[in-house]
């Protein structure tokens, strides 16, 4: 299962080695993913020096090509645009069939999924695609990649506890 934390019998207390990472979900912009370096062939990539496993975008739905076994979307965020892929299930409930039809060209989505790369080409293998509704939601993703930036390169926010009250 997607997500599901891999127990390392090697690690000496039986915990998984780096389960935590392996569960993190970074919000990233398309550039950035288009940027990664390889860290293990075709299919490993890092950001900031930390490894991606499921990432998150916003962004605008381009163009929609629905296939036999996956759908294809090409999705801009205003810093680059880059392929969506989604594997379909052979049995498609009603509500997933609704859910897909959500999903055309003009609408505004967040992805969460995986980078990998083919014939050197980055794209996204979706798990999760959802409108987004609230526009909000696009700013705070912008945020939130900049925030986590800056926590990766630059470490965590310092404490205010030590720091003067304002005004003295």
């Amino acid at each position: 299962e997607a997500g599901a934390m891999q127990v390392d019998s090697s690690a000496p207390d039986g915990k998984a080695k780096g389960g935590k990472d392996r569960q993190s979900l970074i919000p990233c912009t398309i550039k950035q993913l288009k940027n990664t370096l390889s860290t293990n062939g075709e299919q490993a990539f890092s950001v900031d020096g930390r490894d991606l496993y499921q990432v998150t975008v916003v962004g605008l739905i381009m163009s929609a090509d629905e296939q036999a076994t996956n759908l294809q979307y090409m999705l801009d965020d205003g810093t680059d645009t880059i392929l969506i892929k989604m594997w379909l299930d052979s049995d498609v409930s009603d509500a997933d069939a609704e859910r897909r039809a959500q999903w055309k060209e003009g609408t505004v989505v967040r992805v969460i999924g995986q980078l990998r790369s083919f014939n050197n080409t980055k794209n996204i293998v979706a798990f999760s695609i959802l409108p987004v509704t609230n526009y909000n939601e696009y700013t705070f993703h912008f945020l939130e990649v900049m925030r986590t930036h800056l926590r990766h390169t630059k470490g965590p926010v310092p404490s205010a506890a030590g720091a003067a009250p304002l005004g003295v």
